[in-house]
C-alpha cells in the first residue's frame, strides 16, 4: 500500500492486523512498537485499537545527558568534568553517549591507565563524531539560530518544545475548521520567519515543517475550498507572524536563553 507493490511486505502486513485484531479485552496483552518514519507507515496500522496512542521521544536534554552520563560512568573512574561534557553533547542520544563513554573507556586502557581522563573522551568524541555512524555537534552559532526557531514556536504554540525537536507532534482533528489549519500553518511557520526576524537572513532548519505548512494551505484550496490561493495563505500568516514575533521579541530572546541553557521549554 502507499506506493510500492511489495507481496512480502503486504503478507506481514496483513498477518500482523490479523493477528492484533484477534486480541480483545481480556486477553491482557499489549502491542508496543517504535519508529522514526511514522509517516511511511501504513494507515491501517495508525486506526483505533490498533497502533493508535503514540508517545514521541526527543533528543535527550542537557539534564537528561547529565543523568545519562552519570550512569554510564558509574563504577568507573573519571578525571573530566561530567557537566562540561554533557554541555557539549547536544544532539547526542543515549546510545551514542554509551558509545562515546565505551571508546572512551578503551583508550584509557590502551594507555595503561586507571581513570577516563579529558584527552579519552576527545578521542573519542572524533571517533563518534567522524565515524560510520556520525553525529553532528552543533557550534555555538548553529545551536543559537536553532534556539532562536524553538524558542520562536515554543511562543507561538505554547507547548513544551525541545531543541531538537524536529517537529510538532498533534495531529488534524477529524473535521477541522479553518482556524485550526491556519493555526497549524502558523504553528509550522513560526520557527523559520522567528529565525528571519532575528539573524535578518533566511536559514533552512527543519525542512519538514516548511513542506507541512505548504500542504496544509494547498489542501485548504484544493481539497477544502477554504482559500483561492495557497500562497496568498501562506503569506498572509507570514505576515502574522512577523507582526506578533517582532511585538514579543523581549519574551522570545528570554525563552532562547532558557532553551540555550536548559534544552526545553516547558509551559
Amino acid at each position: 500500500r502507499n506506493g510500492g507493490n511489495n507481496d512480502e511486505r503486504e503478507a506481514t502486513l496483513n498477518e500482523l492486523l490479523t493477528q492484533m485484531d484477534g486480541f480483545d479485552g481480556e486477553n491482557g496483552v499489549i502491542v508496543i512498537a517504535a519508529t522514526n518514519k511514522i509517516e511511511v507507515l501504513d494507515e491501517a496500522l495508525l486506526r483505533a485499537g490498533r497502533f493508535d496512542r503514540r508517545v514521541f521521544l526527543s533528543l535527550p536534554s542537557l539534564s537528561d545527558r547529565q543523568k545519562i552520563l552519570k550512569l554510564y560512568t558509574k563504577n568507573k573512574n573519571i578525571n573530566f568534568n561530567l557537566e562540561k561534557l554533557a554541555n557539549d553533547t547536544s544532539g547526542f542520544n543515549s546510545a551514542a553517549l554509551a558509545t562515546l563513554i565505551n571508546e572512551a573507556l578503551l583508550n584509557m586502557i590502551k594507555r595503561g591507565e586507571v581513570s577516563i581522563g579529558e584527552d579519552d573522551i576527545n578521542i573519542a568524541k572524533q571517533k563518534v563524531q567522524y565515524g560510520k555512524k556520525q553525529i553532528n555537534i552543533l557550534c555555538d552559532a548553529q545551536k543559537d539560530v536553532l534556539a532562536t526557531y524553538q524558542a520562536s514556536k515554543a511562543f507561538v504554540i505554547q507547548k513544551k518544545v525541545s531543541l531538537f525537536d524536529d517537529g510538532i507532534s498533534d495531529e488534524i482533528c477529524e473535521y477541522p475548521s479553518k482556524s485550526e489549519l491556519l493555526q497549524k500553518i502558523k504553528s509550522n511557520l513560526a520557527g523559520s520567519v522567528g529565525v528571519e526576524i532575528f539573524k535578518n537572513e533566511q536559514y533552512l532548519v527543519f525542512p519538514n515543517e516548511l513542506q507541512k505548512a505548504k500542504g496544509i494551505a494547498n489542501d485548504m484550496v484544493l481539497k477544502y475550498d477554504m482559500g483561492s490561493e495557497s500562497s496568498e495563505i501562506l503569506t498572509y500568516i507570514k505576515q502574522e507572524l512577523y507582526d506578533e514575533l517582532k511585538e514579543n521579541k523581549v519574551e522570545i530572546i528570554r525563552l532562547k536563553e532558557m532553551m540555550l541553557k536548559d534544552e526545553v521549554i516547558v509551559f
